[in-house]
């Protein structure tokens, strides 16, 4: 059967259970429930604590009593009210609440509570001062603001709002608020149509209420009298509020006229009052040494005056003067200490849950369980009905939660209590479950269909899921990788390498050590660690497993077992043979004296150049005068230039087989740039350089892929003329002719061993090359914005470029050498650098 929905209408008629709050005693006082009706807070008296009860679970903060979390020997302050508001301060989470605790050195103490356990205390915030003593505290969710209120007898009294995300105390210009008059009974925030008002009972006849918000309007005085009081009041429905007067009277104080209407109960020392805001749950009630229930019309007026829906026995011990109400629960707070639920829900006893596993059809206790496992949980409720047990959902009656068993209540005897109807369930630990500590909620129906819950938990353990490896080979060495495990409570895994087979089934617990010590790996859940066995032998044939631990030292089935075998691998240097060095050096020193060289070659180049442009500057506009008749073609040039620059993209194929089959890509990518004089559109000297990079595995002999890193990089730098066949001024497509030389710096790095160490080779070669390619005008596409450009920046014309290019760079000794083809030989070679690019890029004229 299952238990779909609350009935909250019956009134409550019987009290169940006394929390202890304080074993000091104390006078539990200033009750309030969070906005949720989930975490019943106040403070007492006399001990000034301040004390939590979570009221869906039923689960005190402390084993046994209630206990309270803050106070002045819990290294806190004197109580003087607590409040609290949903989710927690700096958190993404919306789960779980903060608890402000008011103190009366005027300090707003900060706590985060998360369901179980204390409250922790926030160290991290700051500490907020609001005043030098606070008397009370409230939330309000519709303008999320606290408001902490100063008001002491014989003292001016004022309210304070505090943002409590920014902890900003008074941020308003219209706080703090003065209080109309002084004292301070009790207070307490209700909503009528949307809005919200703090009522401030001073004592006596005098109250007052402020609507909340930031908005200036004051406090509202009352000036009623009436012959009534309020030295304990409630929220009641429609936006009104009831009063416990001294002198032994009940009345409704309504805000709109600010005035008493009495309700006709007259009672012997009345002390608390407490009603259900819903409309129709329709009840109030009252107590003193007794509890009296009655039920309201829809006009917040009693039914039968005369005749309480409910009355207890008398108690004497625990006198109840606060009160509050939710989801047809009253909790009463007493003088000595405790709190009363009163309620006519069913009521499981929180003490008499018992929790165990039944192995071989026998109970026996358990404190931890594991996937597989048989549980059974027996408790004990006051009426008689049928029960449900869920795990999940963030509430015991939350559709989220999952129904693992249900049936009827038995009775049966459980001694002093005699008959009692008793829930008996059994059920599996199954996939539903989560790692680590399970809410499990039992909830009870009676016979008018009313719904009472509690709660235990289950703590499963369950072993570690099995890992998986990943292995591979380097030079020497074995490198894998661990195939994590999500489980939240993983702790380290271990791995186990020897070089003799073996089978997971060898081993129950651990591994073989006899060839290696056990190797720990440290990892997060759900992460894949790596691992490394170093100084092994070259074709030998190891074996590697690895098991899971968990935080309770539980450990998972050992992993499949993998085998690798270590070998040899090689770079691209390695296979071409390359010692390193310029061509000019002896060895590995460095390509310092060549690309002296290759500077000085570049020098020459580039002063013959500055020759060959001065000689034309000086000739040309002589020519031009003795024939400025003719209007040769570059008379009729508008845009003249000076300058080029390109930057070009692409890829080229290496030709060297030892490259190629180290860096297993056909097409490497490059990046060129270039820049140089331009003389009358048709010749160009430039100098560039640029940048190549590759990553991969180095690989045995064979060709087989290690884990060990190689890289290798070079910088291509150039001197080239080039030739255009530009004759017309805005030409849109050119083509062009290139030569020059190259030098080529290099290094190649390569991992000794994974993650660890690195050898680097770094060179430089000589080279030539030629090019053939062309430029699109792209002025052509937007004339306009061309123009615009050329005003300015200066840049006449910008071209799409394209360039097929064929290098030679190889093991030449100088840049004028001939080229030292080794491409086809046998046996080793240097590397080799020779190969067809293809890029494109933008040239810009000026």
């Amino acid at each position: 059967m299952l238990l779909t929905s609350l009935a909250f209408a019956s009134p409550p008629d019987r009290t169940v259970r006394l929390f202890e709050v304080d074993p000091q005693g104390g006078y539990v006082e200033r009750m309030q429930l969070s906005t949720d009706n989930i975490l019943l807070v106040g403070r007492t008296r006399t001990s000034k604590v301040g004390f939590l009860l979570n009221t869906d679970t039923f689960v005190a903060t402390a084993a046994g009593p209630v206990s309270y979390f803050v106070g002045p020997d819990k290294g806190g302050c004197s109580v003087s009210a607590v409040t609290t508001s949903p989710g927690v301060v700096g958190s993404t989470s919306e789960d779980g609440w903060n608890v402000w605790t008011a103190c009366e050195d005027g300090r707003l103490l900060h706590h985060v509570y998360f369901g179980a356990g204390f409250p922790t205390a926030d160290t991290e915030a700051p500490e907020v001062e609001v005043d030098t003593r606070l008397d009370g505290v409230w939330y309000e969710p519709t303008s999320n603001l606290l408001y902490a209120l100063k008001a002491g007898d014989g003292v001016a009294g004022s309210l304070h709002i505090i943002d409590p995300q920014s902890l900003a105390v008074d941020a308003v210009t219209t706080f703090p608020k003065p209080l109309p008059t002084n004292g301070f009974a009790e207070g307490v925030v209700v909503q009528s149509a949307g809005a919200a008002n703090l009522v401030i009972s001073h004592g006596g006849s005098n109250m007052s209420h402020l609507l909340l918000g930031t908005s200036n309007t004051g406090f509202l005085q009352s000036g009623a009298g009436g012959g009534f009081g309020c030295s304990d009041m409630c929220a009641a429905p429609a936006g009104d509020v009831f009063c416990v007067d001294p002198n032994g009277a009940i009345a409704r104080y309504q805000l709109a006229g600010r005035q008493f209407l009495g309700l006709g109960l007259a009672l012997d020392e009345p002390r608390g009052v407490g009603a259900s805001l819903d409309v129709s749950d329709g009840w109030i009630a009252v107590t003193g040494n007794k509890v009296f229930v009655w039920e309201m019309t829809d006009a917040n007026t009693v039914v039968t005056a005369n005749g309480p829906y409910y009355e207890s026995e008398s108690d004497a011990d625990n006198p109840i003067q606060d009160i509050v109400a939710n989801d047809g629960y009253m909790y009463g707070g007493g003088e000595a200490g405790y709190i009363h639920v009163v309620t006519q829900n069913p009521w499981i006893y929180p003490q008499f849950i018992e929790i165990s596993q039944v192995v071989d059809g026998v109970p026996q206790p358990a404190e931890k369980l594991k996937r597989g496992d048989q549980v059974a949980i027996e408790f004990l409720v006051n009426q008689e009905g049928d029960y449900e047990v869920a795990i999940g959902g963030g509430r015991p009656y939350s559709d989220e939660g999952k129904v693992v068993d249900d049936g009827p209540l038995v009775l049966m005897d459980q001694g002093i209590l005699g008959e009692v109807p008793t829930g008996q369930s059994e059920f599996t630990v199954d996939e539903r479950f989560d790692e680590g500590v399970n809410f499990v909620w039992l909830r009870a129906t009676g016979e008018n269909g009313d719904l009472g819950h509690a709660a235990a938990s289950i703590i499963v353990d369950n072993p570690p899921r099995t890992p998986g490896v990943d292995l591979g080979f380097g030079d020497r060495s074995l490198n894998g990788s661990i195939q994590g495990i999500s489980d939240s409570d993983l702790d380290h895994y271990d791995v186990w390498i020897s070089d003799e087979p073996f089978a997971p089934g060898d081993f129950e617990t651990g591994g073989p050590t006899g060839f290696r010590p056990v190797r720990r790996v440290d990892a997060a859940p759900g992460t894949d660690p790596e691992f490394a066995f170093g100084n092994l032998v070259n074709g030998q044939t190891y074996y590697v497993a690895a098991r899971a631990y968990d935080t309770s030292g539980a450990q998972s089935d050992m992993s499949a077992v993998q085998s690798e075998v270590p070998r040899e691998v090689l770079s691209a240097a390695d296979r071409a043979g390359e010692k390193g060095g310029s061509p000019c050096s002896t060895g590995a020193a460095g390509p310092s004296t060549a690309l002296a060289l290759f500077a000085a070659l570049g020098l020459a180049v580039r002063r013959r150049s500055a020759l060959a442009v001065a000689a034309a500057v000086l000739i040309l506009p002589g020519v031009a005068q003795a024939q400025d008749e003719e209007e040769h073609w570059w008379r009729q040039d508008t845009t003249p230039t000076t300058t080029n620059l390109e930057i070009r993209y692409g890829v080229i194929d290496v030709l060297d087989p030892a490259i190629d089959n180290t860096y297993k890509t056909n097409a490497l990518n490059m990046l060129q740039f270039e820049v140089g004089p331009q003389i009358l559109h048709v010749f160009e000297v430039d100098v560039g350089m640029g940048f190549f990079q590759e990553l991969d595995f180095q690989r045995s002999e064979d060709g087989q892929v290690s884990d060990q890193r190689t890289m290798l990089t070079w910088y291509p730098l150039q001197l080239d003329a080039t030739f255009r066949a530009q004759f017309l001024d805005e030409q849109p497509v050119v083509p062009f002719v290139r030569y020059g030389w190259d030098y080529v710096l290099y290094s190649e790095k390569t991992d000794v061993a994974p993650g660890g160490p690195k050898d680097t080779l770094r060179g430089g070669k000589f080279g030539t090359h030629y090019a053939l390619g062309g430029n699109l005008l792209l002025d052509l596409v937007q004339r306009g914005r061309a123009s615009f450009l050329e005003t300015r920046t200066g840049i006449n014309d910008s071209w799409l470029t394209f360039e097929w290019r064929r290098q030679r760079i190889d093991g030449r000794d100088r840049p004028w050498s001939g080229r030292d083809d080794q491409l086809g030989s046998a046996g080793p070679r240097p590397l080799d650098f020779s190969g067809d690019a293809f890029t494109v890029g933008l040239k810009l004229d000026w």
